[in-house]
């Protein structure tokens, strides 16, 4: 479709000068061979997670710790301030995905936090702006509130991130997550109504952009 210039947005883009190729790069000199985020899959994130590469250093690439388990953001922070979570944790923040926050809160401050916490990483079923720094994974799918993998997590218990392989998962044996899984229902919402709990009770999973898939 043409612009007002009488152009279209392609033509404009293609005549276009870069005045500083440090800023904004050609194909074939990339910033990073793969791009800025990567999704990750495996057993804590069946449905993906998302993680911004561009934000991690070499070290950060491949991880495995004991997670540090925390229902929101508030109780984790002060967990951390307060010297209680190890260095080389798996920080998981829970229950803050599109039904369990409700509205998948943005949790961009807690990364700058758990940077007090070395050689950790924070995953979370909630969302990051473009402005975390570090190893931080979100949008892990399905969420707790759904009854997510991670909604099982104990302290403890090892996460391994395998960014080259694209791998997200919780090292716990079947037989084990099965018995916690049984086990395990949804926290009750009592704090929610009117139009976050209409919205709560309709949504669906952070994957499909919280649009609920029917059928």
């Amino acid at each position: 479709a043409l612009t007002v210039a009488g152009l279209t947005i392609g033509q404009i883009a293609e005549s276009a000068p870069v005045k500083n190729p440090e800023v904004i790069h050609a194909f074939a000199d990339p910033v990073h061979s793969q791009g800025g985020i990567a999704v990750l899959t495996g057993s804590l994130a069946p449905d993906g997670a998302l993680i911004k590469t561009a934000a991690l250093t070499d070290e950060d690439y491949v991880f495995s710790g004991p997670a540090a388990v925390f229902d929101d953001e508030a109780e984790c922070t002060q967990a951390i301030l307060g010297g209680r979570v190890a260095d080389g944790s798996a920080i998981v923040i829970r229950y803050q995905g599109p039904v369990g926050g409700p509205g998948m809160p943005e949790l961009h401050l807690i990364t700058e936090v758990a940077a007090r916490v070395k050689d950790s990483v924070v995953i979370t079923d909630g969302r990051y702006s473009g402005a975390t720094g570090g190893p931080a994974i979100g949008y892990v799918s399905p969420e707790a509130q759904g009854g997510g993998a991670i909604a099982i997590v104990k302290d403890g218990d090892i996460i391994d991130v395998d960014v080259p392989n694209r791998r997200l998962d919780l090292c716990v044996h079947r037989e084990e997550l099965q018995a916690r899984r049984s086990a395990w229902s949804a926290p009750e919402k009592t704090d929610v109504s009117g139009f976050l709990g209409t919205y709560a009770s309709s949504i669906g999973s952070a994957r499909t952009g919280a649009r609920r898939i029917f059928g």
